[in-house]
C-alpha cells in the first residue's frame, strides 16, 4: 500500500499543504472527533477577552451571529488517508483568538504553557471551493463590502461546516444520522458537503450540478494566528452564462455576501498559478475577466464594480485578478495548477 506524502511552501502569510499524489476524493478524507480530547484550552483572561471582543465587533456590525464550528486540532496522513483530528469551538471564540489582535501572545503562552502554539486558539475550520464551468470558465465571486474579511476582494465561495447540522448540542450524531453513520463519518460528510453547500448559498447554483468535486489541500493562515481551510475543486454541469442567469435571480441565501461573479476564461486561468508563484507586486491594472453581461448591460451599469474587458491581454488580465484576489484565492488556484486541474 502506498504511503500518502504531502508538500507544504509558503505563499506570502499562508502555508499551503497538499498531497503530492493529486487531488483527493471523499473516501480519502478522515476525521477523529472528539469534543473533549480536541477542545481549545482556556484561560478566566482568555475568556474575558473573547467576550470584550465579541461584543466590540457585535455592536459595530449587527450582522454578526454566533454559532458551532469544528476545531482543528491537528491533521496528519495515515497510509492513503488525510485525517483530521477535530473538536468543537464558536465563531465568538475564533473572533477572541485567532482573529484577535493579539493572537500572537496567545500563540506564544499556549507554547510555553503545553508546548502547542494552538492550545487557546479556536482554530475553526474553513472551507472554500474553486469552481470550474462546463465551458472552462473558472467562477470568481466578489465579496460584499460589509463582510469581516476581505471585503471588496475577488474570492472563491467559502464558509464553515455547521456542526448543528450533524451533532447534537452534546456531540453526538443526531438521531437521523446515527443509524446509517458513525460520528466520525458524519463530521467529514459535513465538512465535505458544506464546501458544495457554499455553492447553493452564494450563487444560487444547486449542489447536484456539482461534478468531480476533489479536495485540493489544506492552508493556515499564518497572520490569523494559523486559522485552517479545506480547499476544493468542483466541476459545474453549466455554461458561464447559465451559472451568471441563476446567480442574478438574487435567490440564493447569502445572496448579500457577494456583489457579483465573473468568469475567467481557460487561457487566463493558466497563467495565474505560475505567476501568484513568481510575482511579489500585481498591483497594476484593472480585473478584466470575461462578464456574462450584455454588451447593452454593461453600458448601462452604474455599479462602481464594471469590468473593463480587454481578451487582448491575459498576462494584463491575470495579474489585475491577482492583485484583487484574497489570499485565499490565490492558495486555491496554486493548488488546482499543482494538481493540473487548470
Amino acid at each position: 500500500m502506498d504511503i500518502m506524502k504531502y508538500s507544504e511552501k509558503r505563499l506570502e502569510n499562508i502555508i499551503l499543504f497538499r498531497p503530492i499524489s493529486g487531488a483527493l476524493s471523499r473516501p480519502q478524507l478522515k476525521t477523529n472527533f472528539n469534543k473533549e480530547t480536541f477542545a481549545r484550552r482556556t484561560t478566566l483572561d482568555i475568556d474575558e477577552q473573547i467576550n470584550n471582543v465579541w461584543k466590540e465587533k457585535t455592536s459595530k456590525n449587527s450582522r454578526l451571529y454566533n454559532a458551532s464550528k469544528f476545531r482543528l486540532s491537528r491533521w496528519y496522513l495515515a497510509e492513503e488517508c488525510w485525517v483530521l483530528d477535530v473538536g468543537l469551538t464558536d465563531y465568538k471564540d475564533l473572533c477572541g483568538t485567532n482573529l484577535a489582535s493579539n493572537r500572537q501572545i496567545i500563540q506564544e503562552k499556549g507554547l510555553e504553557d503545553f508546548g502547542d502554539s494552538q492550545s487557546y486558539m479556536s482554530m475553526a475550520i474553513g472551507v472554500g471551493i474553486l469552481l470550474m464551468t462546463s465551458d472552462d470558465c473558472l467562477t470568481v465571486i466578489r465579496r460584499a463590502s460589509w463582510t469581516g474579511e476581505y471585503p471588496g476582494m475577488l474570492d472563491r465561495p467559502g464558509g464553515h461546516p455547521e456542526p448543528d447540522q450533524v451533532l447534537t448540542p452534546e456531540g453526538k450524531p443526531k438521531p437521523e444520522i446515527e443509524g446509517h453513520l458513525g460520528v466520525n463519518d458524519a463530521v467529514m460528510d459535513e465538512i465535505w458537503n458544506s464546501a458544495a453547500q457554499e455553492v447553493e448559498d452564494e450563487l444560487g447554483i444547486s449542489k447536484e450540478k456539482l461534478q468531480d468535486m476533489k479536495f485540493l489541500g489544506l492552508t493556515s493562515n499564518v497572520s490569523n494566528g494559523g486559522r485552517p481551510s479545506l480547499e476544493f475543486f468542483a466541476k459545474l454541469s453549466m455554461k458561464a452564462d447559465e451559472v451568471q442567469d441563476v446567480y442574478s435571480l438574487g435567490r440564493q441565501r447569502e445572496a448579500d455576501e457577494t456583489t457579483s461573479l465573473h468568469f475567467v476564461t481557460s487561457t487566463t486561468s493558466k497563467l495565474l498559478p505560475e505567476l501568484i508563484l513568481q510575482q511579489k507586486d500585481n498591483s497594476d491594472g484593472t480585473f478584466s475577466a470575461r462578464d456574462t453581461q450584455s454588451k447593452e448591460e454593461a453600458e448601462t451599469s452604474t455599479s462602481s464594480d464594471d469590468l473593463q474587458l480587454d481578451h487582448s491581454d491575459t498576462l494584463s488580465e491575470a495579474k489585475a485578478i491577482i492583485a484583487e484576489a484574497t489570499p485565499y484565492l490565490k492558495a486555491s488556484l496554486v493548488f488546482a495548477g499543482a494538481h493540473r486541474l487548470i
